[in-house]
């Protein structure tokens, strides 16, 4: 008996597809050494996903603790991005 497959044929995974959350994008702005960024947090969001998309996109991420106000970086679940265009790249590829 493959207990598996009994549960596959009884619940089909269409009657629990309506329960997966699906992401959402929350936008924000924020200050980072007094320059203006352009914030993306991600919720129920596959995050390896799009942290790698985002470095193959944007280049290196940035360090928050640096004064040079770089052009990303991420922090606390949240893409921080200098350039609005950048922000809105990532809302199309995305959302």
């Amino acid at each position: 008996m493959n207990i598996d497959n009994d549960i596959n044929s009884m619940y089909p995974a269409m009657i629990f597809a309506p329960c997966i959350p699906k992401m959402s994008l929350i936008l924000d702005e924020g200050r980072v050494h007094g320059a203006r960024y352009y914030q993306v947090k991600p919720v129920f969001a596959d995050w390896m996903v799009l942290e790698k998309w985002a470095i193959k996109t944007y280049g290196p991420v940035s360090n928050i603790w640096e004064t040079n106000c770089g052009r990303w970086y991420m922090n606390d679940s949240v893409f921080w991005f200098r350039n609005e265009s950048d922000r809105t790249m990532f809302l199309l590829r995305w959302s």
